[in-house]
């Protein structure tokens, strides 16, 4: 990165992949499979994508599929859990992935997908107001298909 450039985080959620790219750094795409634990911060991704997958853990999948959707998911422990909470922890989980650890950026993009409905839109917007690197509010919320045409112009 250029001296006097400001870093940025461009991230997407998709069904089959959720993706990061930062400034300067390095692009990183996982499958939308989280892992959580109780002694550390969860994990995205499976793990021949993930290396610090490397221990038991209660694994989430198929939520992205499931925004908005108020009965939540059931995890194999019998616990609930929202599903626009699992995208908000698996794109944090992500972000540091794509910054190497590093503190996060204060400029993020988050992408869904173009058909999601606005309840779906606006629960993923609370689950991410709740992230603590991303409470402040410097946090842009798009469908994918604006994304693609502001990136072609």
């Amino acid at each position: 990165m250029a001296d006097g450039e400001r870093s940025a985080l461009g991230l997407s959620i998709g069904a089959t992949n959720l993706a990061a790219v930062s400034t300067g750094l390095r692009a990183v795409t996982r499958k939308p499979v989280l892992t959580l634990y109780r002694q550390r911060s969860p994990e995205v991704g499976v793990p021949s994508e993930n290396p610090k997958l490397n221990e038991p853990g209660l694994v989430i999948s198929d939520f992205v599929d499931r925004v908005g959707d108020p009965a939540g998911i059931a995890a194999a422990d019998n616990s609930t859990y929202r599903s626009e909470t699992l995208v908000a922890d698996a794109l944090r989980a992500l972000a540091y992935t794509a910054t190497d650890g590093r503190p996060l950026p204060d400029a993020v993009a988050v992408t869904h997908p173009a058909h999601w409905d606005p309840a779906a839109v606006n629960s993923v917007r609370v689950a991410l107001s709740r992230v603590s690197e991303w409470s402040r509010g410097r946090l842009a919320l798009l469908p994918d298909a604006t994304a693609a045409l502001f990136a072609l112009q």
